[in-house]
């Protein structure tokens, strides 16, 4: 399954209240094979905030007609396959590599550390190409 991150401009609270009648883009083509995509319903997946709030929220999915791949449209406060807001992760990396202060625990501090280095281009792409304003501090 391919995700196309999109910023709903809402916060998670809001996008949670929404639910099915956000404003979700309908992507032109398939990723894969160029051909209609067709809406293929939800999935759900919960989102923990910076605050410690947890929210549920539905992901919008399509289907090609033609490959059969599906395509799914994740709000730009997530990170795929992460349950931690994008924010969330962010800040906790940030407070430990410059004062060495946890906001989670140690071994989610580290987990993310390593997984976030060992993709250290896609992250660059991710952040310069489309969602460098979504960080809450600077990066360079």
């Amino acid at each position: 399954q391919m995700q196309i991150i999109h910023d709903f401009k809402i916060p998670v609270k809001k996008y949670s209240e929404l639910g099915q009648n956000n404003n979700f883009p309908h992507p032109e083509e398939c990723p894969h094979c160029h051909d209609k995509l067709l809406k293929h319903g939800f999935y759900h997946r919960y989102v923990i905030t910076i605050d410690g709030k947890c929210f549920w929220i539905q992901i919008r999915r399509y289907k090609c007609q033609h490959c059969k791949k599906t395509v799914s449209i994740l709000p730009a406060f997530l990170f795929p396959r992460f349950q931690r807001s994008l924010n969330y992760i962010i800040c906790c990396m940030k407070e430990y590599l410059l004062q060495k202060k946890l906001l989670l625990y140690k071994r989610a501090v580290y987990f993310y550390l390593h997984r976030f280095s060992s993709n250290i281009p896609g992250l660059i792409a991710f952040f310069r190409d489309k969602y460098h304003s979504l960080i809450p501090f600077k990066l360079f």
